[in-house]
C-alpha cells in the first residue's frame, strides 16, 4: 500500500521507505520522536516498536542505499 492508504494504527508488520519529507507515515513517527531523519541522515534502518522498519536517508540517494543494505545483509 502507499503511505496515503495505510495508518500506523495496525496490528500488521509495516515496512516504510523514505524520510518524512515523502512518506506521511514516517513524518508521523518523526513528529512522535520516534524517530529522527533528516536532511543530512545517512542511510538508516530502524525498528521502531518491534514491529515498523523504516527505510530511510536525507536524501533519494541516501534512502536508496538504506534499501540495498537492507536487501544485501538480511
Amino acid at each position: 500500500k502507499l503511505d496515503t492508504e495505510a495508518s500506523l494504527d495496525t496490528d500488521k508488520y509495516l515496512i516504510l521507505v523514505g524520510g518524512p519529507v515523502v512518506n506521511k507515515l514516517t513524518e508521523e513517527l518523526q513528529k512522535q520522536g520516534k524517530i529522527n531523519i533528516d536532511n543530512n541522515s545517512p542511510p538508516t534502518l530502524v525498528v521502531v516498536d518491534g514491529k515498523i522498519l523504516v527505510v530511510a536517508g536525507g536524501d533519494r540517494y541516501k534512502t536508496r542505499k538504506a534499501a540495498l543494505e537492507l536487501i544485501q545483509n538480511y
